[in-house]
């Protein structure tokens, strides 16, 4: 077992690599003692993990433009970071010092008619795998500078750790940005839910967790300085505990 969860932080652990991640015995407290108090907060955290800065602007994509010339494409390269819950021992103990995990993903977004965006997300690293599709409605998309757009979005994502675990979660949002030159600023509320699996190969039985209308805040910027190419930053809050986000994005 506690191989098994040993490769899962190896995944998602953002840091520099210490040496007692390493440790062979660093989860050997839970070893025989892998009870339901140590799985929820690890539904937590991932799931904020999988659904934090989802979303990056409030405008749609629209299937083609020619004014400004455009395809309607954004795509993105970007890592959700979350600091480890307090109750979530399992991450606490095995990683000492490390504060915050991560999962970098890669998201394309295009735009459809009807004001519809359709949104695919996934990342593979090894043993673990995530995915996860979306579909964002425009509610308004400005014609001015400085005035506000507004979508709402839900998406449905699922991480499989092989022999670990499996965690499926659902996020629906709101996001309000701002078309300025150069920058866009934007905030976004979204409220998770997360169902966590935990393997039969780590422990038998039926084991699992959820996390049941998390809210979480975030705000943001995509900052351009050359065509078609972005920066992105995001902090916020998921459950009350923080959230970053940086990426690098192409909009076509």
């Amino acid at each position: 077992m506690k191989k098994n969860i040993l490769k899962l932080v190896l995944l998602v652990v953002l840091t520099n690599v210490e040496t007692k991640i390493f440790s062979a015995d660093m989860f050997e407290e839970f070893k025989n003692n892998f009870q339901q108090q140590y799985v929820d907060p690890v539904a937590k955290d991932l799931t904020a993990v999988l659904c934090a800065n989802s979303l990056n602007q409030g405008s749609g994509l629209g299937l083609f433009s020619a004014t400004p010339p455009s395809i309607g494409l954004n795509i993105r390269l970007y890592a959700p970071m979350k600091k480890i819950a307090s109750d979530n021992i399992l991450f606490k103990d095995g990683l000492g010092d490390v504060e915050y995990i991560f999962l970098p993903v890669v998201q394309v977004e295009k735009g459809l008619p009807a004001k519809i965006d359709l949104i695919f997300r996934g990342i593979s690293l090894g043993d673990v795998t995530m995915y996860g599709i979306g579909i964002k409605y425009c509610i308004f998309k400005s014609i001015l500078p400085l005035m506000p757009e507004v979508s709402f979005a839900g998406f449905y994502n699922q991480l499989i750790a092989k022999d670990i675990l499996s965690l499926n979660a659902i996020s629906l949002n709101a996001i309000v940005s701002l078309g300025v030159p150069v920058l866009t600023p934007y905030v976004v509320i979204g409220i998770d839910n997360g169902n966590l699996k935990v393997d039969n190969n780590v422990i038998l039985g039926d084991l699992s967790g959820k996390l049941s209308n998390g809210i979480r805040y975030e705000a943001g910027i995509n900052l351009s300085l050359i065509p078609f190419m972005y920066l992105n930053f995001s902090y916020g809050q998921a459950y009350s505990d923080t959230t970053m986000s940086a990426g690098i994005g192409l909009k076509f």
